[in-house]
């Protein structure tokens, strides 16, 4: 019998939204760890769209203390322009990758030409952009960066310096990205979802803030900490390479 590699967790996904091919399937068939796992992800799927179906249960879970949101597979995502994204778990306790707790979530990749890629901490480079999906029942969304000098810039706005207005909903594409210049150093992308407009010159002095109170690791990683906004945050941080 010939060892087949083992199938990627995209591969598997991909599968799940009939992008598989004939040669992927037989080797699903003949494959039992990779049927349990395929059967799994599509569980999670399942278990997801039971428990948020609606904006409506969005916001019941937004009112409640319940328990957090789960993340999706890449079964229940959207698929929009083209692109593919997979849901990637940012690690929350590190200061590459900060979220609030909520029921709303954020996920970032990297776009090519047409090609995305989900974003896991590789460097990233000018002509690159950042594109986002989001789940939430919020309204709003405000892309800032702070760059290595800690200055802020508003990145995604409505060309006042406020946010920009996006449909509530599950696993949309956000409207807007952010296309990669050739600025050295690495740079903190931060998007913030809120049920109204937010100005960004709020969230700078948010920023600045917590810059000014946090420690010497924070500040080299350019997290700020928690911000005191009424609103869901996340962040990454990104380096460029060549």
């Amino acid at each position: 019998m010939t060892d087949h590699p083992k199938l990627s967790r995209l591969a598997l996904d991909q599968h799940l939204v009939g992008l598989g091919d004939e040669n992927r399937a037989r080797q699903i068939a003949a494959d039992p760890k990779a049927q349990h796992r395929l059967q799994a992800l599509d569980q999670r799927d399942s278990d997801f769209l039971r428990a948020y179906p609606s904006l409506s249960s969005l916001k019941a879970a937004q009112r409640s203390a319940g328990p957090k949101m789960p993340w999706p597979a890449l079964g229940a995502v959207l698929a929009a322009a083209s692109l593919l994204f997979m849901v990637v778990p940012f690690a929350p306790d590190t200061p590459r990758a900060v979220r609030s707790k909520g029921p709303s979530a954020v996920q970032l990749a990297v776009k090519s030409g047409r090609i995305a890629q989900p974003f896991a901490n590789q460097a990233v480079r000018a002509g690159q952009t950042l594109v986002f999906t989001y789940t939430t029942e919020y309204r709003y969304m405000l892309v800032v960066g702070l760059g290595p000098e800690y200055q802020v810039q508003p990145w995604v706005h409505d060309g006042q310096a406020r946010s920009i207005a996006i449909e509530p909903g599950i696993q949309r594409l956000a409207p807007q990205g952010v296309l990669l210049d050739d600025a050295p150093g690495p740079e903190r992308v931060f998007v913030i979802l809120s049920p109204d407009p937010m100005r960004f010159r709020h969230v700078r002095e948010q920023i600045q803030q917590g810059l000014d109170d946090a420690d010497g690791e924070a500040r080299r990683y350019l997290d700020p900490g928690p911000l005191a906004l009424d609103a869901h945050i996340e962040s990454w941080l990104i380096e460029k390479g060549p």
